[in-house]
């Protein structure tokens, strides 16, 4: 892969909406749940994604700074699961990410 084709990092500055840009700035609400009663059973996060509802990633957002839809993050978890893929069939997968080579990771 060229190193023209890779995408530069995003700048803050672009985006003034979005709240998360590392792991650190991310603090759930002391109340926050990953699953919710639905019919008196819990349905956990895969259940609210079904629904469009986004409890499992709520640190993914969008440009105006809003949490992404279940959707959303169905495409991205497709997407990542064929970069993986590809990744498998060309032989470049690393054993673990941490390892992988500067090619491995520029899917990323």
């Amino acid at each position: 892969m060229a190193a023209s084709s890779l995408l530069l990092p995003l700048s803050k500055a672009d985006y003034p909406k979005v709240r998360y840009w590392s792991t650190r700035s991310f603090k759930p609400a002391p109340d926050a749940t990953v699953f919710c009663e639905v019919g008196g059973k819990s349905q956990h996060g895969k259940g609210q994604q079904a629904q469009g509802k986004n409890l499992m990633y709520p640190f993914i957002e969008d440009r105006n700074g809003l949490t992404v839809t279940g959707a959303v993050v169905d495409r991205i978890m497709a997407l990542a699961r064929r970069v993986f893929a590809q990744l498998l069939e060309s032989n470049a997968a690393p054993p673990t990410w941490g390892q992988g080579t500067p090619h491995a990771q520029s899917y990323f």
